[in-house]
């Protein structure tokens, strides 16, 4: 837990960055979302792949960070399903 207790020293500003975070396991989620708000950010959850295309569909992303193995759709499928559907120059960049 050395990068919170890095993170906990200075408290940047909310950023505008529009991110979703793809993962299925509920602690992992708590992490990320506990270390995204410390570094300033707000994220939006989605718990599989079809989930994440689904918000995608309603709302336009900046950045995807995406777990590669949940059930209903992995990560590395829904990020080529992103790629396919969304051209370069609008498309959210994903990390699987």
């Amino acid at each position: 837990m050395a990068l919170l207790a890095a993170v906990d020293e200075e408290v940047p500003e909310t950023s505008s960055l529009r991110i979703l975070l793809a993962e299925d396991n509920p602690v992992n989620q708590m992490v990320a979302l506990r270390i995204l708000e410390k570094l300033g950010y707000r994220a939006d959850v989605a718990s599989n792949g079809l989930e994440a295309l689904e918000a995608l569909e309603r709302e336009p992303y900046d950045v995807v960070l995406m777990d590669v193995q949940m059930p209903e759709m992995d990560g590395l499928d829904a990020s080529r399903r992103i790629c396919a559907r969304w051209p370069t120059r609008v498309r959210p960049r994903s990390s699987p």
